[in-house]
């Protein structure tokens, strides 16, 4: 490098024309190198849509199929046919006990929750310490729906709500 007393530093000319054709070189390529990002970008994400797609759909599939109730030692009779931020069901649980040494049999899950709607205890604001509660009114409309563990889940509403909310319907 050499030293101008009026400019300051300068440069050598070969390298100067380096530098010139560095920069010529990148500016050519870049759009070469930026497409083909792009390109590698849109075939990332519209493989990873696809995927989510297939999966979507095999999980609908799953869900649209009726189940069976295999776990008849306990219904969820649910309050509302929403689910909670965690993904429970609002409601209340509800077991049968057949004698001192084990648990019972549920076999009519909407008779079980009915009870339960009349005695008020899916009322809102029912709190279970106070006496008396007062009693409630049973909706029109109770559907069952298979858990994902195979218990009943009784909720209100009309034939495919247990879809709506991420249940099975049970099986005819």
């Amino acid at each position: 490098m050499t030293r101008s007393p009026e400019s300051g530093p300068t440069m050598r000319p070969d390298r100067v024309d380096a530098i010139e054709a560095m920069l010529l070189e990148n500016v050519r390529t870049s759009p070469q190198t930026e497409s083909h990002t792009r390109r590698r970008r849109i075939a990332i994400v519209s493989v990873l849509a696809g995927s989510l797609v297939l999966a979507g759909t095999t999980a609908g599939a799953v869900l649209l199929n009726g189940q069976t109730v295999t776990d008849k030692t306990i219904v969820q009779c649910a309050s509302s046919a929403e689910r909670n931020a965690d993904g429970s069901l609002p409601g209340s649980a509800s077991a049968i006990s057949a004698d001192s040494v084990g648990a019972g049999r549920i076999d009519d899950a909407i008779a079980v929750c009915s009870d339960m709607w009349r005695q008020g205890v899916l009322q809102p604001g029912f709190d279970p310490v106070a006496t008396p509660n007062g009693s409630g009114t049973v909706p029109d409309d109770l559907t069952v729906c298979v858990m994902s563990d195979g218990s009943a889940a009784v909720v209100p509403g009309r034939a495919g709500i247990c879809e709506s909310i991420g249940l099975a319907p049970i099986e005819p």
